[in-house]
């Protein structure tokens, strides 16, 4: 099968929308994609940042009356342009879509990420061809799902923050931190507040905070850099370039999103995993156990969070041996499958 149109929809965090540029960046080469999604949230600022084409079709936060309007705008695109299927990896903004390339008779694969899985995915299952999942864990939710991993990207793009990172100078131990696609305030407090005391964290650090945080207490949008003795401290509002960090950085501090700990494991990285407390269903802790059992690193809940007990675990940490080796496949895997399932469905 080497033509034909794919549709993607995906919610508008970091953790459904880089599993989708995954998929597609593995599609790129024999078919063209293009994404659905909503005006102003993530995937609308960082889908056509990898030149692929969105398309803002529907609401951001659906509401009973909004959906059956989106339905009626996506299924008359879909008339009009026929993908040959539709690949979505959940979130809320996706019920619409799915719902749309369903009444168009386009098949319809869903991917889940996290262990516990999302409450639109679980109901979405029923109209789709076959459901891709990450963690065994998961299985429980479906009637039927096959376990290949959560696809890693092949390609991440330069960003306005890039030749600060590739610039980064690398002396001694790096720790790297972040929050996932939208910052952690917890976590970027304790490090920002730390700054000022090299002493008391004597490493260099690489801090991804987010653009909201970024914005309040640094007032820039250029990166900024703080030195005290040999260390430094990089810290960015937001990088694309995650294969460059993961590269620069001896260990990882960071929420436990299910696109981040398949980075983690990509890249071999040992990590210091803070589950987001109010996650739905708190499947951020369920990821970070499930990750556990396979990866090296250590689980603290976002009330533990202090200096003393961060830094130990990085001490602890720096003595642990590099994770195992792990070539993320799942983009190839998945998207084989799906051809293949085309194929019998001709």
């Amino acid at each position: 099968m080497n033509s034909g149109t794919f549709a993607f929809c995906c919610g508008g965090t970091g953790g459904h929308i880089y599993p989708a540029l995954a998929l597609a960046q593995q599609l790129s080469s024999n078919h063209s994609c293009f994404f659905i999604g909503s005006k102003n949230r993530k995937d609308s600022v960082i889908v056509p940042k990898y030149n692929f084409p969105f398309l803002a079709l529907v609401h951001s936060k659906p509401s009973f009356f909004s959906i059956f309007f989106d339905i009626s705008k996506v299924y008359r695109y879909f008339k009009k342009n026929r993908p040959i299927a539709l690949i979505s990896t959940g979130g809320g903004q996706t019920l619409a879509v799915v719902l749309a390339a369903y009444f168009s008779k386009i098949p319809v694969f869903l991917l889940e990420q996290n262990t516990i899985a999302g409450r639109a995915n679980r109901v979405l299952q029923y109209l789709a061809k076959k459901t891709y999942i990450s963690y065994p864990e998961s299985t429980r939710y479906f009637r039927y799902a096959i376990e290949l991993g959560n696809p890693v990207r092949q390609v991440f793009i330069d960003d306005p923050m890039s030749e600060a990172l590739a610039s980064f100078h690398k002396k001694g131990p790096v720790i790297g931190v972040f929050g996932g696609s939208q910052g952690a305030h917890a976590i970027n407090r304790l490090f920002i507040d730390s700054q000022g005391n090299r002493t008391e964290f004597p490493y260099s650090v690489i801090h991804i905070v987010g653009e909201s945080f970024f914005k309040k207490y640094f007032k820039s949008s250029d990166p900024v850099i703080l030195k005290s003795g040999k260390h430094h401290s990089l810290i960015l509002p937001y990088c694309e370039r995650m294969d460059l960090f993961y590269k620069l950085c001896d260990i990882v501090i960071c929420r436990s999103g299910a696109t981040s700990l398949a980075e983690l494991a990509h890249f071999s990285k040992k990590a210091l995993l803070i589950p987001y407390p109010y996650a739905k269903d708190n499947h951020q802790l369920y990821n970070a156990l499930s990750f556990l059992n396979r990866f090296p690193g250590v689980l603290l809940q976002e009330t533990q969070l202090n200096s003393e007990t961060v830094l130990k675990t990085i001490e602890s940490l720096l003595q642990t041996p590099e994770a195992p080796k792990q070539n993320n496949s799942a983009a190839f895997q998945i998207v084989t499958d799906i051809k293949k399932t085309l194929n019998t469905l001709q």
